[in-house]
């Protein structure tokens, strides 16, 4: 760094750096401790255990390695256990296998140009349309365009590589390459292999792109100086035929995003989770009852189901808390071991509280449903995944716990509007277009310069 910049900068920057990274980790402190965040040193983990994690069968994160090192009595024995883990997985696993490991974990890291943000985004109190398209269940068109971005900049990168082989002086670019590649060892070989740790470098990703792209454009004027061909013949070319792969990519996937009788869901509530796959049970002497705000009218409600046993015949019904009159009713006997549930009944209009009941009507002695919660119970769940209601069992509340459930109105419609899939469609039209108006200006200009240079040349001869 101290031979690409100037070091006052660099000292100066760093101490910058150091500054908001301590405000923001204490910062971060005080607001978790005020959302009643709480830090558990039995959940405290040494560093050697993402050493370990990274060992495992995909090189990430997973329950059964957690819980093996949490249930060590303390630290220098949960030290003892992963190393000891670490010693036995590199002696098991032959070099094929670690090299398939590095691969997976090589991809698993950069591959991802979403960075698994998707991943942390399923939780949302007021689920708007909007959220659904970029981080939830609409979000694969979102995923696309992203991964398309994230190909061309891993390209470009590489290609900005080649300047390092050109320049004969330490320039940022190699300082960008030298981060990358250090963080790219790091996780393939040593750490837990997770997408979200690549996502702390994309700013050096995206320089490092736009120095490839200036790369890209000095290979060209090599390339052309060297043949002696103007290479900018196949511009126009290679305009048309990515316009007409737009066109048709379009044409082709308006069928699929257009279709206007396609089930479309519009999500009121929306907890997807089940901590530690907790359970409640639903039988002779369990009843459940959950109560959540709908702010408009829906028409489905799931449920998630864990197992079944015995046959049995259940009681499902709604009450609107405003008005005390059951909206719906339905008796309902799973045919299903586990999966979700799913209610279906006229519209009902919302903007007012519900209270979801179920209770077992008959059935025999082992009749029995386990319905999936999310709530802290043990482990590192604290949050309430759902504050606009609460799950009872037999009228007695269960703190911050709720039913894994899902409130929506389900009706016939296209996957994304039409106006907003013919912008997106135009955006890299436009896009072509702007590079061959550019082009040609630029391509104008060159032959100004060159009938200057030639008609000054051919007037000093004529002197002469």
């Amino acid at each position: 760094m101290f031979f690409v910049l100037n070091w006052k900068k660099v000292l100066l920057n760093l101490a910058i750096i150091g500054v908001l990274l301590a405000g923001s980790s204490y910062s971060f402190q005080t607001v978790a401790q005020q959302f009643g965040y709480q830090n558990d040193p039995n959940l405290s983990m040494p560093s050697v255990h993402w050493i370990m994690l990274g060992l495992s069968k995909d090189g990430s994160y997973n329950r059964s390695d957690y819980d093996f090192t949490r249930t060590q009595p303390n630290q220098a024995a949960k030290k003892r256990a992963d190393w000891q883990q670490i010693k036995e997985r590199l002696e098991n696993n032959p070099f094929q296998g670690l090299l398939r490991l590095w691969m997976i974990k090589a991809f698993r890291t950069w591959g991802e140009g979403a960075h698994g943000y998707d991943w942390y985004t399923h939780l949302s109190s007021h689920p708007t349309e909007a959220y659904q398209y970029l981080f939830n269940h609409n979000k694969q068109l979102t995923l696309i365009i992203v991964q398309v971005f994230h190909i061309a900049a891993l390209a470009l990168l590489l290609l900005s590589a080649c300047h390092t082989f050109r320049s004969k002086k330490p320039v940022l670019g190699l300082l960008i390459q030298i981060t990358l590649f250090g963080n790219f060892l790091f996780y393939t070989f040593i750490w837990e292999a997770e997408p979200r740790y690549s996502l702390l470098f994309t700013p050096f990703l995206l320089i490092g792109a736009v120095l490839g792209l200036t790369e890209l454009e000095q290979l060209r004027a090599t390339v052309q100086s060297a043949t002696g061909r103007k290479l900018n013949v196949i511009r126009l070319p290679l305009i048309f035929g990515l316009a007409a792969a737009v066109v048709v990519c379009g044409a082709s996937g308006a069928g699929i995003y257009l279709n206007p009788k396609s089930p479309q869901r519009h999500y009121l509530v929306d907890q997807p989770f089940a901590s530690d796959k907790q359970t409640v049970p639903l039988d002779a002497e369990h009843s459940i009852t959950q109560t959540f705000h709908a702010p408009t009218r829906f028409n489905r409600i799931s449920m998630g189901v864990a197992s079944q046993s015995g046959k049995g015949s259940y009681h499902f019904s709604l009450v609107n808390l405003r008005s005390q009159q059951t909206e719906y009713a339905r008796r309902f006997a799973p045919d299903h071991e586990h999966g979700p549930i799913i209610f279906a009944f006229p519209p009902i209009d919302g903007n007012t509280h519900f209270l979801l009941k179920m209770h077992q009507l008959s059935g025999n002695d082992n009749a029995r449903l386990e319905l999936f919660i999310n709530g802290h119970r043990h482990g590192f769940e604290q949050r309430d995944a759902y504050p606009g209601g609460a799950l009872s069992l037999n009228g007695m509340k269960q703190g911050r716990k709720d039913l894994q459930f899902s409130v929506y109105e389900q009706t016939p419609g296209p996957f994304i509007n039409t106006f907003i899939y013919v912008l997106l469609m135009t955006v890299p039209l436009l896009m072509l277009t702007a590079y061959a108006a550019i082009g040609s200006a630029n391509e104008s200009q060159r032959r100004k310069r060159q009938n200057r240079l030639v008609s000054r040349s051919k007037t000093q001869d004529f002197n002469e």
